[in-house]
């Protein structure tokens, strides 16, 4: 009997994890977000990404890797896009046209800082949870799902970031293997969220960290912002461009798994992001549906405020 396939998750982060930010940042675009997100791919198709990745590399003799932030600011080592136009455009067609070629599937929990405050703060304080722990377990339910009803189990790959960010993945990782996912046992039930023995059955058991010169996670650092940033600009073109060729993972799902999709956590339900799906008739982006996040607020004496 072979091996059990594996869909693999890859995941990046966009934002501060923190509820309350010490300098908080007024962006004109309204972007007010924690997010952690990327792609899901069949395992055996990741050879497809990293050879993709590695011939842009080399054609254009990049001298880091794929880096959203640096591309969009022309910074770093992609400062040169703001002084070879041309050479400039022939790489921002080229990425764009490698972007619609990988067999990826876009997927992220996206949390609205203000949204994530206006609900919580009242009712927990300090007490409030990181960001980085509800979106953890939302997207991880979401891709396990996907993952069981293919009979696959779910590997999860994560960037490496810090010494207690990376610390606190392993903890959440755990925390669904042992217990389940902390959501609203009152709201929940309709949804039929995934309960602890089935993340034992599809999770591979711990999260694999990975460094920014993995080609896998340059992807998922090239796929997460447009996603955080189409949920406050549906015109946004990068976003459009994973719409229009079926990236998005929500216009790739059956029935039985529409429920599944992009989580956009504390956002107005009444503005919903529409996709091709919504075109369709089918759904939109705008995942309200869904299990909520329970936040029972820990006994003073067992915790520290903000630790997770």
């Amino acid at each position: 009997m072979g091996a059990t396939l594996t869909f693999d998750l890859y995941i990046d982060d966009s934002g501060s994890r923190l509820p309350d930010r010490v300098e908080p940042l007024h962006r004109a675009d309204g972007v007010d977000a924690f997010a952690l997100g990327g792609f899901m791919i069949p395992a055996e198709q990741t050879g497809i990404v990293r050879a993709e990745v590695t011939d842009l590399v080399g054609r254009y003799d990049l001298a880091g890797p794929l880096h959203s932030h640096e591309i969009r600011c022309r910074k770093g080592a992609f400062a040169w896009l703001g002084q070879d136009r041309d050479r400039a455009a022939r790489f921002q067609a080229d990425l764009s046209d490698l972007i619609a070629r990988l067999p990826v599937h876009v997927t992220a929990c996206v949390v609205h800082r203000p949204g994530y405050n206006a609900r919580y703060r009242a009712l927990y304080g300090d007490g409030r949870w990181r960001l980085c722990r509800s979106a953890y377990q939302i997207l991880v339910e979401r891709c396990a799902k996907i993952a069981a009803a293919q009979g696959r189990m779910l590997k999860v790959f994560v960037e490496a970031c810090g010494k207690r960010e990376d610390r606190d993945i392993r903890d959440y990782h755990a925390r669904l293997i042992q217990t389940g996912a902390d959501f609203d046992k009152g709201t929940s039930g309709k949804y039929d969220p995934l309960l602890a023995s089935g993340f034992a059955r599809t999770l591979v058991r711990n999260p694999t960290f990975i460094r920014k010169s993995n080609p896998m996670g340059q992807v998922a650092d090239i796929l997460l912002w447009p996603v955080v940033k189409g949920r406050y600009d549906p015109d946004y073109l990068p976003f459009r461009h994973l719409d229009a060729h079926r990236k998005l993972i929500d216009l790739t799902l059956a029935d039985g798994l529409l429920n599944c999709g992009i989580k956009y956590y504390c956002f107005d339900p009444e503005a919903p992001v529409a996709t091709s799906a919504g075109t369709e008739g089918s759904t939109t982006l705008e995942k309200t549906k869904g299990p909520e996040i329970s936040e029972p607020l820990p006994p003073p004496s067992t915790t520290t405020p903000g630790r997770n």
